[in-house]
């Protein structure tokens, strides 16, 4: 039976991090949703879609993740994910579902970011390409091209790690047992074709992400003079939504999953690793929504209308309830 010894408060701090994370970014993904829903906005075009895609992938993301109390680790050569959240208690049939939904949404993000750079590359730089994408059977392709990755990494997934319910960990004179999926044999075919799907995804996903950036804003530096200024302002506010989204999860999730992905295969003690990535992966919702509400200006607007409005309506209605106080004073003064 493998043992987990871990450092005082590490479990109760993570605990407390994921439930946070997972408050917040509930909270302002569901004000994202709302906001595109009602807001309506010529500016945003076509990305609008692709930005609810990414808004409902994050909060899709952030409820699994507190429902399934995430924790990775590695030790003893054995990479450990805990499921110490309330479904712990479920069946594993349960358990197995929402963890399935969760690797989805974490390579669902990947997948959608290539795509949408894909499509605001063709749109400002190569626009005659716009009608080959508008094709059924070019949208079919990418459709399979998202989904063959993601299926594949669900079929090697509980091929690769075994399920246990009698694992225990240990933090200092304390103990119990935990629901967590490890890999009893890290040199099975299985788990090297799950890291090498992961690893070649994740190449491929910010390969792209990075070409297409680069491009983009070298086209629009060189057509400063065919592109009014509105035009030019639109287009950068939302490819530096794009690239900021895209380096959220690179820095907090993806570039840490790669590192200790290597770093089992090669057997470096990368347990460290394993519990930075457990500590942060889970805000790349938070911060995603944070990124759209604070730079995508149409959602950026309803916040300030709404403040201009408070600031307005309020010496107004102070002022008024003021005029009343003293209407009410004179008829009494002129009673007695």
């Amino acid at each position: 039976m493998l043992t987990l010894e871990f450092p005082a408060y590490l479990q109760l701090s993570i605990s407390i991090d994921h439930y946070l994370a997972a408050f917040f970014g509930v909270l302002l993904n569901v004000i994202t949703v709302a906001g595109l829903c009602f807001k309506r906005s010529a500016v945003l075009g076509t990305y609008r879609w692709f930005l609810m895609a990414h808004t409902v992938n994050d909060l899709v993301s952030a409820v699994s993740v507190a429902l399934l109390g995430l924790h990775i680790d590695c030790t003893s050569n054995t990479l450990v994910i805990v499921i110490n959240g309330p479904l712990s208690y479920f069946s594993r049939p349960v358990l197995k579902a929402f963890y399935n939904i969760f690797v989805v949404g974490f390579h669902l993000n990947m997948a959608l970011l290539a795509v949408t750079f894909v499509y605001r590359y063709v749109q400002i730089c190569k626009k005659h390409y716009l009608v080959v994408l508008s094709k059924m059977s070019s949208k079919i392709t990418i459709v399979l091209v998202i989904l063959i990755p993601i299926i594949l990494q669900n079929v090697l997934v509980p091929l690769a790690f075994t399920y246990c319910t009698d694992l225990t960990v240990h933090v200092g004179k304390e103990s119990w047992n935990v629901v967590a999926l490890l890999t009893e044999n890290k040199s099975s075919t299985f788990f090297y074709a799950m890291c090498g799907n992961f690893l070649l995804q994740a190449s491929v996903c910010y390969g792209i992400v990075f070409f297409c950036c680069r491009s983009i804003f070298a086209y629009l530096r060189n057509a400063e003079r065919a592109l009014t200024a509105k035009t030019r302002k639109t287009q950068r506010m939302l490819t530096i939504v794009l690239m900021l989204q895209s380096l959220t999860p690179a820095l907090t999730s993806s570039f840490l999953a790669c590192a200790l992905t290597v770093g089992v295969l090669i057997g470096f003690d990368v347990r460290w690793l394993a519990w930075i990535l457990s500590a942060c992966f889970v805000w790349v919702p938070t911060l995603n929504a944070c990124i759209s509400l604070a730079f995508v200006a149409p959602l950026r607007s309803m916040f300030q209308r709404k403040c201009m409005f408070v600031t307005a309506v309020s010496p107004s209605k102070i002022q008024s309830s003021g005029s009343h106080v003293d209407k009410r004073l004179s008829v009494f003064s002129h009673h007695s």
